[in-house]
């Protein structure tokens, strides 16, 4: 990418014939992750005996919650310690666009209702999000606008709509909750188990597949990402502080939080683990998508 800047500054067409392969490994990944995901996790549940499912379920829970947690804390410290934002140069900084209106009511009610989804292949493309909408037009009654408070955004008008992006939480309840109706079915549900079994073990074979060209992917993801910047001097001037933060935090996490939880949860040395992680951590970084990266991560 450095070395394609030198040689004359690329076109939008230009840069985006050079994202193109990247592109399309990108796409194959995500096409991957909602059959791998609810594939693994009902033949995984399914074939587990039900009061074990329940301690490795309160462990998950438990282990997303604490390093949740800690992620959150880390990055907290490293940015009152470090104070990206001194150099910045954030003076000449225009914000464009608008902020979302969301109260914490909407939020977590909206996170409910992602977890009982009324279409499951709708779900599969789209999540349901509350708008709050401040109306204030002549054809609306004048009675209404007056309870309206501009201030207050749990006065405003209350409306819904489905955003493109797959609800992943709906789905995931609707695999744990399948995984235990199999495994209560006894030997009546060994087909159907058996059907998901396979469907994860072809999964795992094409994710495999796919992994072979990571390498070519990565490196044109990272190559048009470089290629549509401006200014790299001037970007790692405003901005070089807080990528130091951001790639700090990341590796202390990544590297040092985790692992550590690993070693105490385990009492095994985390070295082969991390090792086994590499693919998914080159794919994480080429390709700054966790849904992208979850295959990997689950092969």
């Amino acid at each position: 990418g450095l070395d394609a800047r030198r040689v004359k500054p690329m076109t939008p067409r230009e840069v985006m014939y050079v994202q193109f392969i990247g592109e399309i490994f990108l796409n194959m990944l995500k096409g991957l992750i909602i059959p791998l995901l609810v594939s693994s996790i009902v033949s995984a549940i399914g074939s587990l005996d039900l009061s074990l499912s329940s301690k490795i379920g309160f462990r998950a829970i438990a282990y997303y919650v604490a390093t949740t947690s800690l992620a959150v804390f880390q990055g907290i410290v490293l940015v009152s310690v470090i104070q990206p934002g001194r150099y910045s140069g954030n003076e000449n900084i225009t914000r464009k666009g608008t902020s979302r209106n969301v109260t914490t009511a909407d939020t977590l009610m909206d996170l409910a209702r992602s977890m009982f989804p009324p279409n499951l292949i709708q779900a599969c493309t789209h999540q349901y999000r509350t708008v709050l909408t401040f109306d204030d037009s002549e054809n609306h009654k004048v009675a209404d606008v007056l309870k309206q408070d501009p201030k207050n955004l749990y006065t405003w008008t209350i409306s819904n709509e489905f955003t493109e992006g797959s609800n992943v939480l709906g789905l995931v309840v609707f695999a744990v909750v399948l995984g235990i109706a199999i495994g209560r079915m006894g030997e009546m549900g060994k087909p159907l188990l058996k059907v998901f079994e396979s469907l994860g073990e072809a999964m795992m074979v094409i994710t495999n597949w796919v992994i072979w060209i990571s390498p070519l992917g990565v490196l044109f993801l990272v190559c048009s990402k470089i290629l549509s910047m401006d200014s790299i001097t001037t970007i790692f001037h405003q901005l070089g502080l807080y990528f130091f933060t951001v790639l700090l935090g990341l590796f202390c996490h990544g590297f040092v939080v985790v692992p550590l939880i690993y070693t105490i949860g385990t009492r095994k040395m985390p070295f082969r683990f991390i090792a086994n992680m590499t693919q998914a951590i080159v794919t994480a970084f080429g390709t700054a998508s966790s849904s992208a990266s979850l295959p990997v991560s689950m092969s």
